[in-house]
C-alpha cells in the first residue's frame, strides 16, 4: 500500500501497520523478515515507510522483549536492515535509517559500534 495508491491511502495505511506493531506483541521471526522483505522494494517511498516500520519496532520491542529478538535471529535481521538504508542511493532513505540506527544502537552498543565504523566518511559524519 505504501507505493501503489494515492498518498492519503498510503500515509493511513503505514499508519495503521505502526499501530499494530506498536500495539501488539510483534514476533521477531513473522515481522522482521516482512521488513526485510519490503526493503528491497525499488520504491523509495516504500523503503522510507519501512525504516520507519523498524525504528518503531526497536523502539516498542527491543528492550522488552529483547531475548525473543536475540534467539529468532532478529538482530541480524535489523542489523541488515539498517547497513542496507543508510547505504542506499536515496539519500532521503538514509536520512530515515539514522533514527532506527540510534536506537539499535542504545540497545546493542557493540554492533551498532561495528556499523558505525563500516561506513564511508561522508556517511558516518552524516549519521554522527
Amino acid at each position: 500500500m505504501a507505493n501503489l495508491t494515492k498518498k492519503i491511502i498510503a500515509q493511513q495505511s503505514q499508519a495503521t501497520v505502526t499501530t499494530i506493531i506498536h500495539n501488539a506483541s510483534a514476533q521477531p521471526r513473522t515481522v522482521l523478515p516482512l521488513l526485510w522483505s519490503n526493503l528491497q522494494d525499488k520504491a523509495i517511498q516504500t523503503r522510507i515507510y519501512i525504516m520507519g516500520h523498524v525504528k518503531t519496532y526497536l523502539e516498542t520491542h527491543a528492550v522488552r522483549a529483547r531475548g525473543a529478538i536475540e534467539s529468532a535471529g532478529g538482530v541480524e535481521t535489523v542489523e541488515k536492515c539498517i547497513k542496507k538504508a543508510l547505504n542506499d542511493p536515496n539519500p532521503s532513505v538514509k536520512a530515515e535509517a539514522r533514527q532506527p540506527f540510534w536506537v539499535f544502537e542504545s540497545v546493542w552498543k557493540e554492533r551498532g559500534r561495528a556499523i558505525l565504523e563500516k561506513l564511508d566518511v561522508s556517511g558516518r559524519k552524516a549519521l554522527e
